[in-house]
């Protein structure tokens, strides 16, 4: 028991004060934790454009390219830290897996932090060189038959811990594309 009741009075004072501001820092430590998840859960990915050029017919010697296009949003409003370290996509024309497997990015390390309200669009591009994949790319032309399936996938970290590393995939069917 503390002698004089003035003492006494601003230990109390004085506690109350610690407890507001370490609630503070506990409420705001919560929201920003809370808040990596939020950014993450709430990506929304969209594929915008597959661009396919160099198509001939004629000549073997010129490779068709692909670019794939996709669309990366936030709406939610949210803090944390949440870093997508890898991009990756596996492409189907008219049911044929194409062995471009190197479709992938990996973004500058100042471009992977998510964060409210982000709208970014990321492209992937890859050329046909094997003789399956331009035959494919070339019956889909000479047919005007191009049905597109379209997986991509994507690892995030959260708090710049590499051993928080998370997958997400997204599969896309589309008929849209541009040719030139």
């Amino acid at each position: 028991m503390i002698a004089s009741e003035r003492s006494q009075n601003i230990i109390i004072i004085a506690m109350i004060i610690a407890t507001v501001i370490g609630s503070g820092f506990i409420i705001g430590n919560a929201q920003y934790y809370g808040g990596s998840y939020i950014l993450a859960g709430q990506l929304e990915v969209n594929l915008t454009d597959i661009h396919v050029s160099n198509v001939n017919t004629t000549d073997e010697t010129e490779d068709p390219s692909i670019v794939l296009t996709f669309n990366l949003a936030i709406p939610a409003q949210a803090d944390g830290n949440v870093r997508i370290t890898f991009f990756g996509a596996t492409v189907w024309l008219n049911n044929d897996l194409l062995s471009l497997t190197s479709f992938s990015l990996t973004p500058a390390l100042a471009d992977q932090y998510l964060y409210s309200n982000f709208d970014r669009n990321i492209a992937m591009s890859q050329t046909a060189s094997s003789t399956s994949d331009r035959q494919a790319i070339i019956d889909a032309y000479l047919t005007s038959s191009w049905a597109w399936n379209v997986t991509l996938r994507y690892s995030f970290i959260v708090f710049d811990e590499p051993n928080t590393i998370m997958w997400r995939w997204f599969d896309f069917y589309t008929t849209d594309f541009t040719l030139t």
